[in-house]
């Protein structure tokens, strides 16, 4: 389930974390893929104004599912 499904346009996100709230929703989910130019344009530079994310979530979960294969594989 995505975020987008009960706040496909930001409106809680930009309430509680008003440094994103001029962010395009395009972004709103994941403003740490704005290119530096919108960054800009929205008052919202990554690792300034906003926290670039600690951890890469697809990454993650790829290690985890092959931890859990390799472990099952025994």
């Amino acid at each position: 389930m995505t975020l987008t499904k009960f706040d496909p346009t930001g409106l809680y996100i930009r309430r509680w974390l008003p440094e994103l709230a001029y962010v395009p929703d395009k972004f709103i989910h994941a403003p740490w893929k704005m290119p530096a130019h919108i960054q800009k344009e929205a008052g919202c530079r990554l690792n300034h104004d906003y926290p670039a994310p600690i951890i890469d979530h697809h990454r993650a979960r790829e290690r985890t599912l092959t931890a859990y294969r390799l472990a099952r594989a025994d």
